[in-house]
């Protein structure tokens, strides 16, 4: 972080970064019980795909890349685990540790990450040193996690559903406390920042992926706003707008960060993203950063300028 200014959250420039869906994979099949359930599925499927998609070197590539680029913060927007095993969030929470401090981390579910009932210290509660809040406790979704000028806020849209499907679910409570949350966010001065895993706009994903609220979700940030949207799931680069009160708000949409695929804007990549304060307005510039079909380094691929009300 530089340039903190002492009167408020603002800085002159805050750095951050957002990936999504690494998909880790862990060689070993899932223990039987595990195996017995909606994991097993997963788990033929991405045998019959290993090498076609998921390739460890493109994530290899995107965390050597993303280490260059000396972030304030990561945002990571779910299904870090491909089948949500055990051994998979054991793997994960490695990772996680090797891209720096969990103070500098921040991470949402997917629906890879809760395919089945499971209990929460075996799964996703793992993660939670990088969801804490604040006072060093993990107080529930929706999460806040204030750093520099950004307040990023997390919820968490994934739950577990039948074979065949993979749709998300905030729920009444979540989004009625993500309405407060942003509206705090909002008086305190922070540029809030949404993370979720699904996408919240309509279409970009089919049926059977979509967020079942996204209406009322989309209803709320009409009311309350929030400055940017990030998230995962469609696995391609991808950016829209929503309605907000005070003009659209800009989503984005990141690829999956272990990704190889012949088109650009699917392969494994992840946004750079540079937040400046200027008077009543917030600068933020984005740019995508892609493979190249070597795998041998990312490059840019595309960038973005957007003047938004403070």
């Amino acid at each position: 972080m530089r340039s903190v200014e002492e009167n408020g959250p603002r800085l002159e420039r805050f750095l951050f970064a957002h990936l999504s869906d690494p998909h880790l994979t862990s060689p070993a099949p899932p223990a039987w019980r595990e195996f017995v359930s909606k994991r097993g599925f997963g788990y033929r499927s991405w045998r019959r795909r290993t090498g076609a998609k998921a390739s460890p070197r493109a994530l290899q590539r995107v965390s050597e890349d993303l280490d260059a680029f000396e972030t304030d913060h990561v945002a990571i927007t779910g299904d870090l685990t491909n089948l949500g095993s055990a051994a998979e969030y054991r793997e994960s929470a490695q990772w996680l540790s090797s891209l720096g401090s969990e103070d500098d981390i921040s991470v949402v579910p997917g629906n890879h990450d809760c395919c089945v009932p499971a209990a929460w210290e075996e799964t996703v509660g793992q993660w939670e040193r990088w969801m804490v809040s604040g006072a060093g406790l993990f107080t529930g979704f929706p999460f806040v996690r204030c750093r520099g000028p950004v307040a990023f806020i997390g919820v968490n849209a994934a739950v577990p559903t039948g074979i065949g499907l993979a749709t998300g679910r905030l729920g009444n409570d979540q989004t009625a406390r993500l309405g407060a949350i942003l509206d705090w966010a909002s008086h305190a001065g922070y540029f809030r920042v949404l993370l979720i895993h699904h996408p919240p706009l309509p279409g970009l994903v089919a049926w059977r992926k979509r967020l079942v609220d996204a209406t009322s979700l989309r209803r709320l940030l009409a009311v309350n706003g929030a400055d940017l949207i990030l998230h995962g799931h469609a696995h391609c680069f991808h950016f829209g707008w929503l309605p907000g009160p005070r003009g659209g708000i800009p989503v984005l949409g990141a690829p999956g960060a272990s990704d190889r695929a012949y088109r650009e804007w699917q392969r494994a990549g992840y946004y750079r993203c540079t937040l400046t304060a200027d008077g009543a307005h917030w600068d933020l510039h984005v740019a995508r950063r892609a493979l190249d079909t070597s795998e041998a380094r990312l490059t840019d691929w595309g960038q973005w300028r957007w003047r938004i009300a403070a």
